[in-house]
């Protein structure tokens, strides 16, 4: 405490005891107890547990911190997050990479980071995020050249009445939403709110039935409602309308799919082969040997193996072993001689 001055409304007052402590600002709401009764920490609302306080009190999804982007106005939530090695470069995203990878011409990071700012592209071309270099008069020049189409962002060629595609053309503001794909790949249809609750929006505006959505059959112009779709297993086909069966079902000679697709394109064996349920021929003779000689197995199953003091021919027929070199062919292909 010390004895100071102070002027209020015009009126001096002299001998006052004023404490005055002063911090930074991203002292308060911080956690912590900087001024001697607290009150930097009075009137906070504290974040819920998967959320990061800035130090301004904002709160923000945990999984923003260290991802690349500032999103505190201090921008602590970037802070302190040496997630990578030395010898590695960090993504935007956390992710590491071989720092020998940074500008190598190829886009390893999702956001293709690591190429910019490279300086691989002459003076009079435009690089493009992803590390691509382009005539420098192709940029704003409607036609968008780069994977992204960076090259025709912020080009500023439409009027105020007009909608831009992301392709950089501009179409009338009033074909925004009119129903009608007016843009290349139909943004300007998008987020219009046409279609019903039970309703699917393609990208071009049109509304199809929800369960119309992964049935195999493409209803959008751009198949976008079978993308995505994987209802079957790893050991099970799908069929066009998404109905799955077992994989040893296809090209089994029987149409188990209602189109019959799983009989599409299949191989069939010759008269003395044995075909396995993934459509490989094999010799009639390697059924029931012994050895696994299809994918699953199948050329063993069923197999009714002989006695002790009996020969099994290669179609799975027991003889006798007295019948073996006898000099008769007593199995189908003779193999008992």
């Amino acid at each position: 405490m010390g004895k100071t001055n102070i002027t209020v409304t015009g009126v001096t007052m002299m001998n006052m005891n004023v404490g005055m402590d002063m911090y930074s600002d991203y002292w308060v709401c911080d956690g912590g107890y900087d001024c001697w009764y607290g009150e930097d920490e009075d009137y906070c609302y504290w974040c819920d547990y998967d959320e990061y306080q800035c130090w301004d009190g904002t709160c923000i999804p945990d999984y923003w911190v260290c991802d690349g982007g500032y999103d505190c106005w201090y921008g602590e939530d970037e802070d302190y997050c040496y997630w990578c090695d030395y010898d590695e470069y960090q993504c935007w995203d956390g992710t590491c990479i071989y720092g020998s990878w940074e500008c190598d011409g190829i886009a390893d990071c999702w956001y293709g980071e690591d190429e910019h700012n490279c300086g691989w592209c002459d003076y009079d071309e435009y690089q493009c995020w992803d590390g691509t270099c382009i005539y420098g008069s192709w940029e704003c020049d409607g036609i968008a050249d780069c994977w992204y189409g960076e090259d025709e962002d912020n080009c500023g060629w439409c009027d105020y009445d007009e909608y831009q595609c992301w392709d950089g053309t501009c179409i009338y503001g009033s074909w925004e939403c009119d129903g009608i794909a007016d843009c290349w790949y139909g943004e300007d249809e998008d987020n219009c709110g046409w279609c019903d609750y039970d309703e699917y929006e393609c990208w071009d505006g049109t509304c199809i039935p929800d369960y119309w959505v992964c049935d195999g059959g493409y209803d959008c112009w751009y198949g976008e409602d079978e993308d995505y779709c994987y209802w079957c297993d790893y050991d099970e086909y799908e069929c066009w309308d998404g109905t799955c069966i077992p994989d040893y079902w296809v090209c089994d000679g029987g149409y188990d799919c209602w189109y019959g697709e799983d009989e599409d394109y299949c191989y069939w064996c010759d008269y003395d082969e044995y075909q396995c349920w993934d459509g490989t021929c094999i010799p009639d003779y390697w059924v029931c040997d012994g050895g696994y000689d299809c994918w699953y197995g199948e050329d063993e199953d069923y197999c009714d193996w002989c006695d002790y003091d009996e020969y099994q021919c290669w179609d799975g027929t027991c003889i006798s072993v007295w019948n073996v070199c006898n000099g008769y062919d007593d199995c189908w292909y003779g193999e008992d001689e």
